[in-house]
């Protein structure tokens, strides 16, 4: 014990006390026991050993106070869970702490939510959490996606009247409803030409998404999810979409791959005006400046995409002589244009060896379009 404990703690037997008799000094033995009856001595000894363990009650009560002054007193037991994440990916282990808790249904701790900084301080308040029977009730509207934390400090008032602060903190995944429906037959992409794709992973938010194609083609971000996959010629069969993301340890963590069949596209058309094949117009029609041979890909195609016309030659026969012209563009020449008004009706004129180009950078050879002027 301390001395101003011991100072305050009364033990009953003090040995080195001198007494006075008859004008002489005389220690405690002879004050106590000389020519005293052994009943009376026993008496004594008796209140003696009584006072020595009265003395040693008062020593460890005031110890136990010492020891429980600062103690936070409860009135309630219970289990409790906690974990990491409340999210978890396929594949992943799962971690949760299980315990008892212990806390005060009479008293309500003051909490608050906020900012904690590298000492486990509040740097900021946001708001006051509610407390009733001593446990707080956090409720707060998702409005991002990705992972976010929870921090705050839980100030206790101690037995002795101080309020003492116990930080904490946890984390949480915001993710959206997800519903993916991925017909298995239809997954193709197309070579030459940026093919859009739209990646997601549930719980983790675009920028920590990490996605490359195989075989060495190029994946080019476009935000939010969105990518433009330009597959190359020389792409083999397949090509796999591989995704990985950030976690927020900084954890790399492969998510894994898609199979996409790659395809070449399908060949355009051309057509002259509104004719694809065959067809009959005016003289003056087919020799305006607005009429020219234009290459197109079907309207269902899936892609909004453009080809040109590189070249093609017309023929015909005039007066019953074979004629033909050829055009390096996809505009008649001056000359196709004087032979078609020179044409009788029902004459007919013919586009043929018609070669495009695609999107992709493919020549191909197009069909014959025969024409009818009147």
């Amino acid at each position: 014990m301390d001395k101003e404990d011991s100072a305050t703690t009364k033990i009953g037997l003090n040995t080195n006390i001198d007494y006075h008799s008859d004008g002489k000094k005389i220690n405690w033995e002879i004050q106590n026991f000389y020519y005293t009856p052994l009943a009376a001595a026993i008496t004594m000894l008796s209140k003696l050993e009584k006072d020595v363990k009265l003395a040693e009650v008062e020593v460890v009560n005031k110890l136990f106070k010492k020891i429980n002054a600062m103690d936070f007193k409860f009135d309630t037991i219970m289990a409790k869970v906690t974990t990491p994440s409340n999210y978890v990916l396929l594949g992943e282990e799962y971690h949760a702490e299980v315990f008892l808790a212990a806390y005060n249904t009479t008293q309500n701790p003051n909490i608050l939510s906020g900012t904690l900084d590298t000492n486990l301080q509040l740097q900021s308040i946001e708001d006051t959490v509610p407390v009733n029977d001593g446990t707080g009730k956090y409720i707060q509207k998702t409005t991002k996606e990705g992972i976010h934390q929870f921090q705050g400090i839980i100030n206790m008032q101690s037995p002795d009247g101080t309020i003492k602060p116990f930080p904490f903190q946890t984390e949480y995944m915001v993710a959206k409803p997800s519903l993916v429906v991925s017909p298995d037959k239809m997954n193709v992409v197309y070579r030459g030409i940026p093919n859009p794709i739209s990646i997601s992973v549930p719980g983790i938010p675009a920028e920590n998404i990490i996605a490359k194609l195989s075989n060495g083609n190029p994946l080019i971000k476009k935000g939010n999810g969105k990518y433009d996959a330009q597959i190359l010629k020389s792409a083999r069969s397949t090509v796999d979409v591989m995704v990985s993301t950030t976690m927020p340890s900084g954890e790399i963590r492969n998510m894994g791959k898609v199979t996409f069949r790659v395809k070449r596209l399908p060949p355009p058309y051309a057509k002259v005006g509104k004719i694809k094949k065959t067809g009959t117009m005016r003289k003056s029609l087919l020799t305006h400046p607005s009429t020219y041979v234009k290459v197109e890909y079907d309207p269902e195609f899936v892609f909004n995409l453009t080809a040109r016309v590189k070249s093609f030659k017309m023929t015909t026969i005039y007066r019953g002589t074979p004629l033909v012209e050829k055009s390096n563009s996809n505009r008649l020449t001056d000359k196709m244009k004087t032979i078609i008004n020179n044409l009788r009706k029902g004459d007919e004129v013919q586009f043929r060896e018609i070669t495009a180009e695609g999107s992709d950078g493919i020549p191909h050879k197009l069909s014959p379009i025969i024409i009818k002027v009147f």
